[in-house]
């Protein structure tokens, strides 16, 4: 296969400093002695909660933040693809070798899908991301069945990572539902029975190092979100269902659903959210900086992933412009069937270590 899948692949590098077991909270979900614009972790049940990147060399600036990087495909798996070479256990062992290295430039978050991405599939007669488009022209990618649920190998998959992320004190951003393959579903109730069956695995595995991510772009692309749109018009109902799950739980996760729309975001849906989750571009860093500014009136942290990579200088004011207002850059760092493509990823990583680390790797 020609096209470029975009995965994570291969690179290894240690960091002497780990955190080992995480639960990942905001202030809003801790109560009023906690700043509710700020990341908390803890490393173990009873620990007291704690700023992220308090504990451990680095700066002060970055207390309370979370910096990190998109591994859109680290538990990919296409249905629809025909190529011996590619096999979903050896690409997620690719993406749990390469947290190492992001743990080593500072990166505290890595997001990831449980379904696929617009265009996982690079090249003029590349495949499209969507299910709809059938075996020849499109792709299936996702971790559940029609009737919402969980298929047993992905969650195999994101049992492992999960576990690799928890011993360096990495958070995974965690998405559910894509507009590119919600028609796999059978019905608006497979939908809902998918995002409770996810969480409830999640309970299941005690998993706290997770950020909830209901939807990505939830408010964009209308023609894209099937059965009259569900998922956008019930995301605010969908993110209280998902919460409803830990009622009975030990804990709890932060929740939020992704929006893409030039970095809006209602109010509304944002206080019923723990974190305001934004994919935004390759957008300057002044754009960026004012875009989030709207969101200083909302009472909970901003988690933004960019989409694309920037070059050197761009990354350098992404990242600094997003930091102040503040939160963080993010990328697809690799692609499949190539090797890894330094120029444009590791200038990310450089300024997440810059912003992050007091000493940051040559």
């Amino acid at each position: 296969m020609n096209a470029g899948l975009r995965c994570l692949l291969l690179s290894v590098l240690a960091w002497p400093v780990s955190l080992g077991a995480v639960e990942i909270a905001t202030g809003s979900m801790l109560g009023p002695r906690y700043d509710e614009k700020s990341f908390y972790q803890r490393t173990s049940p009873r620990g007291e909660w704690t700023h992220t990147y308090q504990i451990g060399h680095f700066r002060k600036q970055v207390r309370g933040k979370l910096l990190g990087v998109r591994a859109t495909y680290a538990l990919f798996d296409d249905e629809f693809l025909e190529d011996e070479s590619f096999t979903p256990d050896a690409n997620t062992d690719r993406a749990i070798a390469a947290l190492e290295r992001y743990h080593r430039y500072g990166v505290t978050v890595v997001a990831v899908n449980l379904q696929g991405d617009a265009k996982p599939y690079d090249g003029p007669e590349a495949r499209s991301g969507q299910a709809r488009d059938g075996k020849k022209h499109g792709a299936l990618i996702g971790a559940f069945q029609p009737d919402g649920t969980l298929i047993p190998a992905w969650t195999e998959r994101l049992a492992r990572l999960l576990e690799a992320a928890n011993k360096l004190g990495i958070v995974v951003a965690l998405t559910y539902f894509t507009p590119d393959q919600d028609e796999v579903f059978e019905s608006p109730e497979a939908i809902v029975a998918a995002a409770r069956n996810m969480t409830r695995w999640l309970i299941e595995q005690d998993a706290r190092n997770v950020i909830i991510d209901i939807a990505d772009r939830w408010d964009l692309e209308a023609e894209l979100w099937d059965f009259g749109r569900f998922i956008p018009r019930n995301i605010g109902s969908l993110v209280i269902d998902v919460r409803d799950q830990f009622n009975s739980a030990a804990f709890t996760l932060p929740i939020g659903a992704t929006g893409g729309n030039a970095l809006a975001y209602p109010s509304s849906l944002a206080k019923l959210c723990d974190v305001i989750l934004l994919r935004g571009g390759q957008s300057e860093a002044s754009y960026r900086a004012h875009a989030l500014g709207q969101h200083e009136e909302v009472e909970r942290p901003v988690l933004l992933f960019g989409a694309e990579p920037l070059d050197a200088a761009a990354a350098d004011r992404a990242a600094g412009a997003i930091f102040s207002a503040p939160q963080d850059a993010g990328v697809y760092p690799f692609s499949y069937g190539s090797e890894p493509d330094e120029p444009k990823f590791q200038p990310i990583l450089h300024s997440i270590a810059k912003l992050a680390l007091k000493k940051p790797p040559e």
